[in-house]
């Protein structure tokens, strides 16, 4: 089949969304679809057979783009649907397989021109509004809300990428088929990781040989990083934290001085590291380079893209007790603790106290990722949601 897919985000980064786009890509690649994918003028070429990256003008002014909803992603997304539209009365196409907002523009052309949309739902763009602290949030969010009622009416089919907003379809549209299909491709990037190099990391980040603990990921409000620190300085309080080195990796260029300042406040530069984004090999390193991998979050509906690749990763879990977590982790293969500073720091002393227990954990997690989340499970899945899209008629 030909697909234009629409991809409303910096591709390719190193991040969320477009992490789960480049699986996509791989996987209708892998099925032997032909695909254009119509992008930002921002991010690294990735060369794919049978994809094409169409990229959008780059509006005056915009150098880059952050992270969630802003004036400059408006901008960007008038200039992607111009460039699609171009494509759209060129080619001739099968399917439009669209990623967060622009499930308005293939909404529209299923309802205008009868051409088969399939949205690729990563989040409730409604709930993005709280979760950035977008000015007028309730306003925004009510708005959005009404903009993801009329796109899942004006759908074909839809790929969740976790059960609970698979939920919310279900409530909105019982009879809209649907795939969960979790974002389980980025641990792939843990099975390519030798042993050297999860040494040359570990003496990297942590030459001295202390317990370390890690985070990898955005540093949004709503991952929980300001809980994290609150419990980095009790413990250090407590212990004087000569037990435990800490990275946070992921932060904006940007942004680093801002996250800087916060150690300083909480005198934590002595045993926190602030790293950079990373690529998917160099999070992958990181990751089973650590005596513990945590992820805070205490807000938001999809599971993290973290949490499969800490699951594939081997190593001890520490997370919150919150339902982007729970969908997938159990305290069967995590340590799942309250989402509070509190909670935070009694998971980091039970995890030092009772090492062979979150070790045995952390080998059932393993166990657990590859019966549940094989590739061969998300092509299969992959290829139905797709055929479905062209052939349902409902």
């Amino acid at each position: 089949m030909r697909i234009l897919m629409l991809a409303p985000e910096p591709f390719f980064t190193p991040r969320g969304t477009p992490l789960s786009v480049l699986h996509r890509l791989k996987a209708l690649s892998d099925l032997g679809h032909q695909v254009d994918l119509v992008t930002y003028p921002f991010g690294e070429d990735i060369a794919l057979p049978g994809v094409r990256i169409v990229r959008c003008a780059r509006p005056p002014g915009v150098r880059s783009v952050p992270i969630g909803p802003s004036l400059r992603k408006i901008l960007l997304d008038l200039s992607l649907y111009q460039t699609a539209r171009r494509l759209l009365r060129s080619e001739r196409y099968d399917v439009v397989h669209t990623h967060e907002e622009a499930s308005l523009i293939g909404a529209w052309w299923q309802k205008r021109y009868g051409l088969p949309h399939l949205y690729d739902m990563h989040s409730l763009l409604s709930q993005q509004m709280y979760n950035f602290r977008v000015p007028l949030a309730r306003v925004a969010a009510w708005v959005w809300r009404g903009f993801e009622r009329w796109t899942i009416r004006h759908t074909r089919a839809l790929i969740a990428i976790c059960d609970e907003l698979a939920y919310v379809v279900r409530r909105l549209r019982p009879d809209l088929p649907y795939e969960v299909i979790e974002n389980v491709g980025v641990a792939e990037f843990i099975e390519q990781v030798s042993d050297d190099e999860v040494r040359r990391v570990r003496q990297a980040v942590n030459p001295d040989g202390y317990y370390l603990a890690a985070y990898i990921g955005t540093f949004e409000p709503y991952q929980g990083l300001d809980m994290l620190l609150e419990a980095i300085a009790r413990w250090k309080a407590d212990s004087d934290g000569s037990a435990v080195r800490w990275v946070l990796a992921g932060v904006e260029p940007e942004r680093y001085a801002e996250w800087a300042d916060r150690l300083r406040a909480l005198d934590l530069e002595d045993c926190v590291r602030l790293l950079p984004r990373m690529s998917p090999q160099e999070a992958a390193a990181l990751q089973k380079a650590a005596d513990l991998l945590v992820s805070p979050r205490r807000a938001g509906t999809n599971t993290p893209l973290k949490i499969y690749s800490y699951l594939a990763a081997g190593r001890p879990i520490l997370a919150t007790r919150h339902p982007t977590h729970t969908q997938v982790l159990t305290d069967e293969v995590a340590l799942l603790v309250e989402p509070s500073a509190e909670g935070l720091l009694a998971g980091l002393r039970y995890a030092l106290d009772h090492p062979d227990e979150v070790e045995r954990r952390a080998r059932r997690a393993v166990e657990y990722f590859r019966a549940r989340y094989s590739y061969a499970a998300y092509l299969e899945k992959t290829a139905r949601i797709v055929e479905t899209a062209v052939r349902y008629q409902g």
